[in-house]
């Protein structure tokens, strides 16, 4: 009986898709997965998750109704319940920086800070680094922004949130802005992750997000 229900023909459609949702998210929990945009690299997944939600809600309706009234009762109520109360936890726990989230599968965030893009779209380059850099520099000394977008400091400066602090020259650079995103780093970034003091550092979660280096030309 065990091996007819377990190899039966007609499963085959729900191994193959449980197969493919669980392929992505075990591959990319491996030690050597990519560390440019970690939360990308999982949505594969996702369309079969949503199939094996889909087979389950079929295969309630097609349950009985008395076992469907008994769970529907207790269970789902109290799933649905403790799901909830999970996500707004966990949501709040996570501002501002919501897509920065990641779950015990990956070691939470400091886990991912080993992997994974941590944040996006240059979260952490908030009012507290802005004002902090309008204070910490004049408009003589340079400046130079490394694993950021360059448009991001040229809209603030535009908006008039950055004073006018030149990160446009070439080296050397008395103030290195190093944005901890491990998928643009290149030569000088990990150098400067690896080997430098920094000047200033802005975390969360005891992960450093925007990392501030005070070069004095040296690079």
């Amino acid at each position: 009986y065990k091996k007819k229900l377990f190899f039966n023909r007609s499963l085959l459609p729900f191994y193959l898709t449980g197969f493919c949702a669980l392929y992505p998210l075990l591959l990319f929990l491996a030690p050597n997965a990519p560390t440019y945009d970690g939360i990308r690299l999982f949505i594969p997944a996702f369309p079969f998750i949503t199939l094996i939600l889909c087979m389950i809600l079929s295969w309630w309706k097609r349950s009985s109704e008395r076992y469907r009234l008994r769970l529907s009762r207790f269970l789902l109520p109290g799933a649905m319940l403790f799901f909830l109360i999970h996500f707004v936890i966990m949501a709040g726990s996570w501002h501002p920086y919501f897509l920065s989230y990641y779950n015990q599968l990956t070691g939470g965030l400091e886990g991912a800070h080993h992997r994974f893009e941590v944040t996006y779209w240059c979260e952490p380059f908030n009012h507290e680094v802005i004002d902090y850099l309008n204070e910490e520099i004049d408009g003589e000394e340079e400046v130079r922004f490394l694993a950021f977008q360059r448009l991001i400091p040229e809209i603030y400066q535009e908006w008039n949130y950055l004073d006018a602090i030149d990160f446009t020259s070439e080296p050397p650079y008395d103030y290195h802005v190093l944005y901890n995103r491990k998928g643009f780093f290149g030569r000088i970034e990990r150098h400067l992750f690896e080997n430098e003091l920094p000047h200033r550092v802005f975390t969360f979660r005891g992960v450093p997000f925007i990392i501030i280096y005070h070069t004095k030309g040296r690079y």
